[in-house]
């Protein structure tokens, strides 16, 4: 069975904030972290199940000790829906 990981239009917000604040001068950092996260997150497509389990169907990845990274699975399909710097207060 094929997985494919779909993103939420939000996400790209929160990666916008997390770029912001933490690689605020530099844009080759910024697409360093975007790969790197881009990378872990397609790990999904082989393993849905790599995060644990959060509440009900929502699954929790973290990525370098500090991002989270919030999904469900709906059949084949695993929907990234947020992704937050745990180490920032919202």
């Amino acid at each position: 069975m094929d997985n494919f990981v779909t993103f939420d239009d939000l996400v790209y917000e929160d990666l916008g904030l997390i770029i912001s604040f933490s690689f605020p001068d530099s844009k080759e950092k910024s697409k360093v972290f975007i790969l790197e996260i881009m990378d872990f997150i397609s790990k999904l497509e082989n393993f849905p199940k790599l995060g644990s389990e959060f509440f009900e169907n929502t699954r929790k990845l973290v990525f370098k000790k500090k991002y989270n990274i919030y999904y469900i699975i709906e059949k084949n399909n695993i929907i990234i829906f947020k992704i937050v710097n745990s180490k920032l207060d919202f």
